[in-house]
């Protein structure tokens, strides 16, 4: 099954750059993150994901997203997760100029593979953007529900500062995964934008074992055959 679903997913990204009315943009993403949560417990991911989106209509389409997660560096063996990869798929339409709605299903190799499923979109005023997403993880291990929501401000030309808040909620009784962040972001030139965060995080495992940390992300975003796309979806699969 899992095998199909990956194949069906190769299938579908090669069969949107054929059959699409036309490309409308593509990006690269590259982060490096530390999660700290004290006592030695910490670990560092460096993030690749590339996603390209496509009109069938003028107003509507999809996108399509690949990303990597390597394993840097753990402090403890316990903690390693190794390396994961995923995929998304994401059907749009644009109600608006200024907004997309969409739904996204995806799969990744983490806990012997899991799927998601989500409702999602964003919405680009003249300053400001916002981008919001509700999913369902569907995994044999860690079954869990996705809430996060996302948003930039132009404080100059090129500066833009950032928040974000991220909660998964793990069926069962078994607790949460919370991260909230702010950050900033500056664009180096209209296709290269890097950015850094600061985020707080709580780790609650059920039964009131809840413990705190906090992740510093480092990344740049570079911008593929065209100018950036601030309608287009930047989900990232990790966290």
């Amino acid at each position: 099954m899992k095998t199909t679903f990956w194949g069906a997913m190769a299938f579908c990204a090669l069969a949107g750059t054929t059959q699409a009315q036309g490309f409308e943009s593509a990006d690269l993403d590259f982060q490096l993150y530390k999660y700290d949560e004290g006592g030695n417990i910490d670990t560092t991911f460096a993030v690749l994901t590339a996603d390209a989106s496509y009109l069938i209509t003028p107003r509507a389409g999809v996108q399509v997203g690949l990303a990597y997660s390597h394993e840097v560096d753990v402090s403890q063996a316990w903690l390693s997760v190794g390396d994961t990869r995923a995929a998304t798929i994401h059907a749009f339409v644009d109600p608006t100029d200024s907004a997309r709605i969409g739904l996204m299903i995806g799969a990744d190799s983490y806990n012997e593979g899991d799927y998601i499923y989500a409702l999602e979109g964003t919405y680009v005023a003249d300053r400001y953007r916002v981008e919001a997403r509700v999913g369902r993880f569907e995994s044999d291990i860690e079954p869990a529900s996705l809430a996060e929501i996302s948003t930039a401000f132009d404080l100059t030309g090129r500066l833009q500062g950032t928040g974000s808040y991220q909660r998964v909620t793990y069926d069962g009784g078994f607790g949460y995964f919370e991260l909230a962040a702010l950050g900033l972001g500056y664009d180096i030139t209209d296709r290269l934008t890097g950015y850094a965060n600061y985020g707080n995080t709580v780790n609650d495992f059920g039964g009131g074992s809840v413990f705190e940390g906090n992740q510093i992300t480092l990344g740049v975003t570079m911008a593929i055959g065209g100018g950036q796309n601030p309608r287009a979806f930047t989900y990232n699969p990790f966290f």
